[in-house]
């Protein structure tokens, strides 16, 4: 898979869920890379992100033929690497601890269930969902490549550290495509969140 085959694959625009229209899915390329090149072991996709339904069907094809999709529920999609065996492991995991906390809606499983697709995602601060500060790797036209929410400074730190690297991977890989260089990406870090 090269870069111009990705931005390729991924030059088209959509509407999301919420309306909006993003002139391109470059971020579900990086997405792409970032699994493939092992930087995180997978990342979803959910119906909600879209306003058309057969849009994010196409879309789970379309990135159906570079990395495995797995179902979590029925609208959301984990893709990963099928050679990767920790990352099958924590999807198991993640599926288990879903459905204990589907049959008895203990607090403390749905905790576990949303650390443990945190550590899947690749979240450096994975379970801190109502953290203080919030770390996205964005396209600058809005979308976002990864998320993160930190509840204190030194996970923040971490996160940061994490996509500053993340970032630069992605520049090196799809730096020769024109388009992407054009579009680019940034970093949003260092707003708190009001609590």
């Amino acid at each position: 898979m090269s870069a111009r085959e990705l931005i390729d694959a991924f030059d088209f625009s959509y509407r999301g869920g919420n309306d909006v229209r993003f002139e391109n899915a470059y971020h579900i390329a990086m997405n792409i890379y970032l699994v493939s090149a092992g930087l995180r072991h997978a990342f979803i996709l959910t119906r909600g992100e879209f306003k058309r339904e057969s849009v994010f069907h196409e879309v789970v094809e379309k990135i159906s033929h570079y990395l495995k999709p797995t179902h979590l529920d029925d609208v959301t999609v984990v893709f990963w690497r099928d050679d990767d065996r920790d990352t099958a492991r924590l999807i198991i995991d993640v599926i288990t601890l879903r459905r204990e906390f589907d049959e008895t809606g203990d607090p403390g499983v749905q905790h576990r269930a949303e650390v443990a697709l945190g550590r899947l995602l690749g979240y450096p601060c994975a379970g801190q969902l109502d953290g203080g500060y919030r770390v996205s790797l964005r396209v600058r036209d809005g979308a976002d490549v990864i998320t993160n929410l930190c509840d204190d400074e030194d996970s923040y730190l971490e996160a940061s550290i994490r996509f500053d690297e993340m970032k630069e991977e992605l520049e090196e890989f799809f730096g020769e495509v024109r388009r992407f260089r054009r579009t680019g990406l940034f970093l949003l870090r260092g707003n708190p969140l009001s609590r």
